[in-house]
């Protein structure tokens, strides 16, 4: 295909989704939602039309998943921690994982009864249905009360991580017995305590930085943790989340010897 032609498409599926946006503000209906459907539509007229861009296949995972690590980061930067935001965590952790299962299990079932499948592929089906979407939910609470949107940030990333560590979970381990669950609950550890540790890390390195462009190097670090992490079948959300908390929230922790390793300032 035409270079041109590719640069066309492209060039205006930005200008599409800017549009998109500033008009999803205006009449309240989230952009990603205009977007599924202009996907749909688009799908349609190249299905009948034979028309094709190349390397599609592979270039939709990979900006998905650049776009879920920046949502997430982004959400973990907007959420301010104290003793008031304690209740509001909780209640979402408790939220996510409710209705994870609850979902979860219920679409399984429908697949169980309806396709005949064994319950173990429903629900292995099942399970990124029941997810509560950080792509659509974080951008569609913008103009939402400060109390409310932080709910839903935090019951959307709860629910993209726990989420990924679910399917991961029943993919690797077909029979759930004691010991898969308790290997689950070390690699909580492991992941909750790497997650700490390149936080710190990475916070340290933005403190360092002086090159007045500071956002390329971090954001490549971050995408070189994330997915890495992914290899390994960890859930790297966590970090991206806790790395986004910490350094909006980075006067709470960075006191005192702390400070002179991670310049609270260069972090600010």
């Amino acid at each position: 295909m035409n270079s041109n032609v590719i640069i066309l498409v492209l060039s205006s599926i930005v200008i599409i989704t800017y549009l998109l946006d500033y008009i999803s503000h205006k009449i309240k209906i989230p952009s990603v939602l205009f977007l599924i459907l202009i996907g749909l539509i688009f799908r349609f007229f190249a299905d009948k039309t034979g028309f094709e861009l190349p390397f599609v296949e592979e270039l939709i995972p990979i900006l998905g998943t650049i776009a879920l690590i920046l949502i997430v980061l982004e959400g973990g930067l907007d959420l301010e921690l104290d003793k008031e935001k304690i209740p509001v965590i909780s209640k979402s952790l408790i939220s996510s994982i409710v209705l994870m299962f609850l979902s979860a299990f219920s679409i399984a079932a429908i697949f169980y009864f309806v396709y005949n499948q064994s319950f173990y592929i429903s629900l292995v089906n099942a399970v990124p249905l029941s997810v509560i979407s950080s792509a659509i939910a974080i951008p569609s609470v913008i103009k939402l009360k400060s109390y409310n949107k932080d709910f839903i940030i935090y019951e959307s990333t709860f629910s993209d991580i726990l989420g990924i560590m679910f399917f991961n979970f029943i993919l690797v381990n077909s029979v759930i017995t004691l010991q898969s669950i308790l290997f689950l609950g070390f690699e909580l550890i492991i992941i909750g305590i790497a997650s700490i540790i390149l936080t710190f890390l990475l916070s340290f390195l933005v403190s360092r930085i002086n090159h007045h462009i500071k956002f390329l190097p971090i954001l490549a670090f971050v995408f070189i943790i994330y997915s890495a992490a992914k290899i390994y079948h960890f859930s790297p959300l966590i970090f991206i989340l806790l790395f986004g908390l910490f350094l909006n929230n980075s006067d709470l922790i960075v006191k005192g010897k702390i400070d002179t390793f991670l310049k609270n300032e260069s972090l600010k």
